[in-house]
């Protein structure tokens, strides 16, 4: 929105030092305001306040001002701009620098003159400290009267009579009698209708200048010359601008030749109009519509009622649209006297400014809860967050002991060392087993991991039921394959008669699941992951490790319990696992290597292990 050509209306001045005050958008189209479908008074709405500034919106009623048509013509032009005042000023609040918040209340006449609008001071000069009742009613007035009435109020009539007649006397030493009114075609059309009015004419003439062909319509001086329409009068043009002058200079070339002056017999002439720097050219007095003429005159037939005559730019005809008589009517309500009135305009304001305070309240309290939740909320994310990324960090590391026990694995099983050990390997040692291994302390209850080869059981004879027999009453037993030396132990532990219920748990990969048992001797095996999962929980799980013979499987398994930290118990001539990691420095020493000389000595390790 503008406020004419050439306003700076985006201008900021400042006020105090920090407090910047700047002229406000507006709408001054009367063909947009037409347009946007809303004519007169729009309807009532109750405002739903869902912005921060307060806006009210009043009940208001269209009236005439009491005893008008008894008033003399000057007084109900004055009566008139009483009445619409509040439409010829711009409403703002001050914005301060330093924290960009509003402050202050104000008002800005309407001016189309770049020598105030353009300077740095120059709104500071015309602005108006205002009460924010003063802000309010005012706000509320232009909400609720819609664009076009808008508009057409903020036209001033009195100081349009004012300004013409003090001219006419001055200037010229004629009276408004003495003067015709004659408007420039096409823009000057529905300026100098607002004038007659203002100056209560009953009648206006109308010539078109054709500014940039230097002439007149000849036609039509040759018709107020026959009729005598101008003769012995003073001829006031009236246009919509008067900024550069070329129609003056058109005027100049008949009304001052003598030729045409005589035909004419008019005694003198000048024009009005508004000048952009708010000057007086030759022949010309400046005037003050109150509107932007740029836009509210537009030179536009939809809006003029008039139209340029086929084939050239010196006459016109008329051609009047809906457009235009509805925007006419509207303005000269106006000086009709019709003015919009509010019924206890206060007692609206405050009811609204209640419900309006209400629903702050309640936003803030809203505001607040959520600022709190959302705080809430972020914080778990970062919790989350952080949780995630310790998890990761934490299967990161893991992986890479993964893979850095993979790396050993397939150097050791790669070397020409453990390959003679696998090739020279024939069976696990034979040994006598006691009944049972001395045995008189509490103990706390051990998971005891049992790895070792997968395939058919090669254990000695009664190996597995000696493991199970002396283990059983404080030991759990885990595998992570129901077959081999494994499964044996996990076997003769739920067969044996030395305990009551004895922990058995098998573990497998989850992808196992639906294609084998999901018990193992009634006990339900627990389906963990991928196979390497799977391994590293069954390790996670376990108090202590045992293995029994095995080979690559085993050895990977061994490794991993090394490096969970988990005590390893390992029987020399128990398969190649033993005899490569128990001959090899770097493994031997690990704290948690438990080395054997027999599988008696392996039992009573793990017991002694699990005493309290």
């Amino acid at each position: 929105m503008s406020f004419g050509m050439h306003m700076s209306l985006g201008c900021r001045q400042s006020l105090a030092q920090r407090l910047v005050v700047a002229m406000p958008e507006i709408q001054w189209s009367l063909l947009q305001a037409y347009r946007n479908g809303i004519i007169g008074l729009p309807p009532y709405v109750e405002p739903t306040f869902e912005k921060e500034d307060f806006t009210p919106r009043l009940k208001l009623e269209q009236s005439r001002i009491e005893d008008f048509e008894s008033l003399s013509h000057v007084e109900r032009m004055r009566l008139v701009d009483d009445a619409n005042e509040v439409f010829r000023f711009a409403y703002t609040r001050g914005i301060d620098e330093d924290d960009d918040k509003k402050k202050g209340y104000f008002k800005i006449p309407l001016l189309r003159d770049r020598n105030i609008m353009d300077a740095d001071d120059g709104i500071d000069k015309i602005k108006k400290r205002i009460s924010r009742a003063e802000y309010e009613r005012a706000i509320a007035m232009l909400e609720s009267v819609g664009e076009m009435e808008r508009i057409a109020r903020a036209i001033p009539y009195y100081g349009l009579h004012q300004t013409v007649v003090k001219h006419l006397r001055r200037s010229h030493k004629v009276s408004i009698e003495q003067t015709v009114l004659v408007s420039i075609d096409r823009g000057g059309r529905l300026p100098c209708i607002i004038l007659r009015r203002a100056l209560g004419l009953t009648e206006m003439f109308s010539i078109k200048v054709d500014q940039g062909g230097g002439q007149l319509d000849e036609d039509k001086l040759e018709e107020f010359a026959k009729k005598g329409t101008l003769r012995g009068k003073h001829v006031l043009f009236v246009d919509s601008t008067v900024d550069s002058g070329r129609q003056i200079r058109v005027l100049v070339k008949y009304f001052d030749a003598d030729a045409w002056r005589n035909r004419i017999g008019h005694s003198s002439w000048s024009i009005v109009g508004s000048n952009e720097y708010g000057q007086d050219l030759d022949h010309h007095r400046n005037v003050n519509w109150g509107v932007d003429p740029d836009n509210t005159f537009e030179d536009k037939p939809e809006l003029m009622g008039i139209d340029y005559a086929p084939g050239t730019y010196a006459k016109v005809v008329e051609r009047p649209t809906k457009a235009s008589e509805t925007i006419r009517r509207c303005l000269l309500a106006v000086p009709d006297g019709y003015i919009y009135v509010a019924a206890d305009i206060d007692n609206q304001i405050e009811e609204q400014h209640k419900k309006w305070a209400e629903r702050q309240k309640n936003r803030r309290a809203e505001h607040v809860q959520q600022v709190a939740e959302g705080r809430a909320e972020h914080e778990k994310e970062v919790a989350e967050f952080k949780e995630q990324q310790k998890q990761a960090k934490a299967e990161d590391t893991e992986r890479r002991k993964r893979e850095k026990i993979e790396r050993k694995l397939k150097k050791i099983t790669s070397s020409k060392r453990w390959k003679k050990l696998v090739a020279d390997f024939i069976a696990l040692p034979e040994e006598p087993l006691p009944a049972t291994v001395p045995n008189g302390a509490n103990h706390a209850r051990h998971n005891v991991l049992v790895v070792g080869s997968g395939k058919q059981p090669d254990l000695p004879q009664g190996a597995a039921q000696f493991v199970a027999d002396n283990l059983s009453s404080h030991c759990s037993f885990f595998a992570g394959t129901p077959g081999g030396n494994p499964g044996a132990v996990l076997r003769a532990a739920l067969a044996s008669d030395k305990v009551a219920q004895p922990e058995v748990r098998l573990y497998q990969p989850s992808y196992m699941q639906g294609r084998a048992e999901d018990s193992f001797g009634g006990v339900p095996v627990m389906f963990v992951g991928e196979k390497d999962d799977m391994r590293q929980q069954m390790i996670a799980d376990s108090n202590v490790v045992l293995t029994l013979g095995g080979e690559e499987g085993t050895l990977r398994e061994v490794l991993l319990a090394l490096e969970a930290g988990k005590p390893t118990v390992l029987i020399e001539g128990y398969g190649p696992v033993p005899a490569y990691v128990l001959s090899t420095r770097s493994l031997r020493q690990k704290p948690n290597m438990k080395p054997c000389k027999s599988l008696v000595d392996a039992v009573q390790i793990i017991l002694d292990m699990s005493m309290m």
